[in-house]
């Protein structure tokens, strides 16, 4: 029996943040010494590289910002929690469809069981945007009401 390795070679990117003129600026490199000679031929105030596998999540791009006191891009929180609200009002607007549906066919069916467990699922996805969220952004990165998953559940009855 023959031995076959296989040799992979990683190519690491680098993701520069930059404060250039009090704004953020992200730009992407092969090597680090690309990102330094930016840095040397551009009017760069502040920088940090890293490994591209360690960029800040793309989900919260516009929440992005230089952060003074760290010396380094962050993400400012009361932006990204606005845009899981975004996420979470686009995601409950078909599911509310869907139970306004279901609320006429227990209408039709005289199911009124069925029907106040849609009343009171409707009433828990209008409130979805008012819950208490994460105040860190890789919690908030993550977090998923149960809301969302119960109604397709209770749709899916």
């Amino acid at each position: 029996m023959e031995l076959v390795r296989s040799l992979f070679i990683v190519i690491n990117m680098y993701v520069l943040y930059t404060k250039i003129n009090n704004n953020l600026s992200i730009h992407y490199f092969n090597t680090v010494n690309q990102c330094l000679d930016f840095v040397s031929k551009n009017s760069v105030s502040a920088y940090k590289y890293k490994v591209i596998s360690e960029q800040l999540p793309m989900d919260f791009y516009f929440a992005f910002f230089w952060n003074d006191q760290v010396k380094d891009a962050d993400i400012n929180i009361d932006v990204a929690k606005e845009i899981k609200r975004d996420q979470y009002r686009q995601l409950r607007d078909p599911l509310l469809q869907q139970l306004d549906l279901l609320f006429i066919k227990c209408l039709e069916n005289d199911d009124v069981e069925k029907k106040s467990r849609v009343v009171f699922m409707k009433n828990k996805l209008r409130d979805i945007t008012m819950h208490d969220l994460p105040n860190c952004w890789q919690e908030l990165l993550h977090f998923y009401p149960n809301c969302l998953i119960e109604a397709n559940s209770l749709i899916n009855e």
